[in-house]
């Protein structure tokens, strides 16, 4: 059964795509990002390769976390050889598709990362890495949380009602660069000033470094930071 906060805060009838993971062990998509979904309401639609998106009914768009997105992106050399561009590209096809036809998106982590990408960021190594550990309802050892402030007026504040919540990260090596970003906002950050969300201005499209799904059941703030998939239009049901 969802917890109180998850059962406050449904996403009743919201059909939200989400691009098919095909590598890694997390396919197709993690299993807490549909628990998490589904428990909100959502009904989650699995984008696979080759669907034609306009073709596919759907109402918001959900980029999940996993491996960092290639440098080449944003015009740096790779710096391995195991990223995944297959599901980059993939995904940004599916990002110009919901920004072109003013659907909701929604990136977790990695999801985040491509947005920023997307709106003329780059991504650069933090000055000190930080490893927060596995999130609440990982198994392993104890989490080590993080505090994010929301900047006063943005779109997320807004939706989870406090400019100040705790996230978790698995990992964070890795900043956004916001050198060359268009129509898009830094909206959260870390204490140590870490970039940790983003809004595109002129589109409903929020981007966040942490992992809502790992505790959304248990903080009606991070089950709140869902909500940025609801379209704005939509009539609420009782």
């Amino acid at each position: 059964m969802p917890s109180e906060p998850a059962r406050s805060l449904h996403l009743r009838g919201v059909r939200v795509a989400t691009p098919e993971r095909l590598r890694g062990p997390h396919c197709p998509i993690p299993e807490r990002v549909r628990t998490a979904l589904e428990d909100l309401g959502a009904e989650v639609i699995v984008l696979r390769p080759g669907m034609q998106l306009r073709g596919v009914r759907f109402d918001s768009l959900l980029l999940t976390g996993g491996t960092d997105p290639n440098p080449v992106l944003y015009g740096q050399p790779p710096t391995r050889e195991d990223y995944d561009d297959e599901r980059d590209h993939r995904e940004l096809a599916a990002v110009e598709f919901a920004l072109k036809a003013h659907k909701p998106i929604l990136g977790l982590c990695r999801g985040m990362q491509l947005l920023a990408i997307r709106l003329g960021c780059e991504l650069a190594p933090l000055a000190r890495p930080r490893l927060h550990g596995g999130a609440m309802t990982r198994s392993g050892p104890a989490p080590v949380l993080h505090d994010v402030v929301l900047a006063a007026g943005s779109r997320l504040a807004s939706l989870v009602g406090t400019t100040l919540l705790t996230g978790c990260s698995s990992h964070h090596s890795w900043d956004i660069s916001p050198r060359d970003m268009v129509d898009a906002l830094i909206v959260g950050t870390s204490t140590d000033g870490a970039i940790e969300a983003l809004e595109y201005v002129r589109r409903p499209a929020v981007g966040v470094m942490w992992h809502p799904e790992d505790s959304y059941n248990l903080s009606s703030q991070q089950a709140a930071v869902f909500r940025c998939l609801a379209p704005p239009e939509r009539p609420r049901r009782v």
